[in-house]
């Protein structure tokens, strides 16, 4: 899945201390006495490549019982499969096959997404940074620190803390976390194309919940208690409303890009008094979502992607003399990106100009494609060259609907996140700007300016975290499959006002 991902702050703990950062590719970052690995979930059953493709020709086997065994041993053997069951699904002829096939992918593709990347290792007398540089490496995931301009002391002339850790198949945030909170504080900020900069800070965030690849922080408690003054009931006096609301953030994975919460339910609450705060409308809900293995195709406005998304819960009143909540449970509804759908490609984009493209769902007219210098952010003599393009997006569907009355389609109001311009390697320009210049709904135009990434995204090492690419060579129009899929965090002892 390539999605261009705007940049966002997602708040860590514990940063402070940290030296100079190896990314993806760097240097040896823990001691040989480490050992490590990433695994699946402990369910997963693996096949061997002659069983995988045996259970794939019973899936078209005349007798129903054996096909729906087939499937339920595929399934069971997890996201591990899919490479064969992708080759397999391109090769058959059987329609009954393909089929089975493309259901069965479908599911294992979203068990993939909402499964954790977990990490099994012992990592003794390592630095936090080396130990930081090891997740990165082992999760996929590039990384890399960022300084303050001023830091506390000369890293040079200090010797660093080391720590020993321990990785039962421990989830990636839960590792990051306990490897941040050894220091002081600190933030992460994902950049468009998916680079975690660790940012030093002293501050850290102390009510953390984990499920799956998400992390769910609780940032803020704030109460309102309002008073009536009139009209007054001389019998009851001034009536007094009290409204508690948490602010919380939910983070993913970066393989996981999510659009937004649809709703937060309180399933319980207790306080500190021993009193249950349990919400009667959090009952009955989960059903109304659509949560099957194929999310769905953009029913609803998808705005801009990221990897960080806030939303708040209404909690229930408590009283006045209860000084924190011992136990809160929240259901949380996030909606992510499933799948990409390739809608339109268009190569040699530089000879487009004048254009305009059909695919399944979209229409994208070429109006400018040009060379463009931008200056450096940190040094403004310096001139970066990216790609001005400017655009004519049309949604046929949408159009369609409004036109036709049929069924109610997304509104996309940000297609140019729908964009990928690559070279012939397939290294991709990250996002760098927007500028909306008309907008129908259904009809959009727009230019946007594509960069490669900064020379200076390089490890101490002078080893590139992210890949430069080389002259544009095609220019692609993705269409999203959304998932809406429910979560559970609890948090535990969090102060009231």
């Amino acid at each position: 899945m390539r999605i261009n991902i705007g940049a966002v702050l997602i708040g860590l703990g514990g940063l402070a201390g940290f030296g100079s950062l190896t990314g993806v590719g760097g240097e040896e970052a823990a001691s040989p006495r480490s050992t490590a690995g990433i695994f699946p979930s402990g369910s997963a059953k693996s096949l061997t490549v002659p069983t995988v493709e045996a259970l794939v020709r019973q899936l078209g086997a005349p007798d129903y019982r054996l096909r729906e065994q087939a499937a339920q041993q595929l399934e069971e053997a997890g996201p591990a499969i899919l490479p064969q069951l992708r080759q397999a699904r391109r090769q058959t002829q059987d329609l009954e096959i393909q089929r089975r096939l493309e259901t069965l992918i479908a599911r294992l593709e979203r068990s993939r997404l909402l499964e954790p990347t977990r990490l099994t290792a012992q990592l003794e007398s390592v630095t936090a940074e080396q130990a930081i540089a090891f997740l990165a490496r082992h999760s996929g995931y590039a990384i890399t620190l960022v300084q303050p301009e001023e830091p506390p002391f000369d890293l040079r002339r200090h010797r660093q803390p080391r720590y020993n850790f321990r990785w039962d198949n421990t989830p990636f945030w839960q590792a990051v976390d306990q490897v941040t909170n050894a220091g002081g504080g600190g933030q992460v900020q994902i950049a468009p194309h998916g680079l975690i900069q660790l940012i030093r800070s002293h501050h850290y965030n102390p009510f953390c919940a984990y499920t799956g690849p998400f992390r769910c922080v609780a940032t803020n408690i704030q109460v309102t208690r309002s008073l009536l003054l009139e009209p007054l009931d001389p019998k009851e006096g001034h009536p007094v409303s009290q409204e508690l609301t948490l602010s919380v953030q939910v983070c993913a994975e970066p393989k996981v890009p999510l659009l937004g919460l649809k709703t937060i339910q309180v399933v319980q609450a207790i306080d500190d008094e021993g009193h249950q705060l349990s919400s009667d409308e959090a009952k009955g809900q989960e059903g109304k979502l659509n949560d099957g293995p194929r999310g769905e195709l953009l029913t609803d406005e998808c705005h801009e992607l990221s990897f960080s998304v806030l939303g708040t819960a209404f909690l229930p009143p408590v009283s006045r003399t209860a000084t924190h909540l011992k136990r809160l449970k929240l259901r949380v509804w996030v909606r992510y990106v499933q799948d990409t759908l390739t809608d339109i490609v268009i190569d040699e984009p530089h000879k487009a100009v004048g254009r305009t493209f059909r695919g399944r769902r979209y229409s994208l007219g070429v109006h400018k494609f040009e060379k463009v210098e931008v200056p450096d952010p940190v040094n403004p003599g310096k001139l970066h060259q990216g790609y001005r393009l400017s655009l004519q997006w049309e949604d046929r569907l949408q159009r369609k609907e409004k036109d036709e009355d049929v069924r109610a389609v997304a509104t996309i109001s940000a297609p140019w996140q729908l964009l990928e311009l690559s070279d012939t390697a397939g290294r991709c320009y990250y996002l760098h700007d927007t500028t909306l210049q008309s907008d129908d709904g259904h009809l959009k135009r727009f230019e946007v300016v594509l960069m490669p990434y900064p020379d200076d995204e390089m490890n101490k090492a002078g080893q590139r975290l992210v890949n430069r690419p080389g002259p544009p060579a095609r220019l692609v129009l993705y269409d999203w499959v959304v998932g809406t899929h429910p979560l559970t965090f609890e948090f535990k002892n969090l102060p009231l006002p």
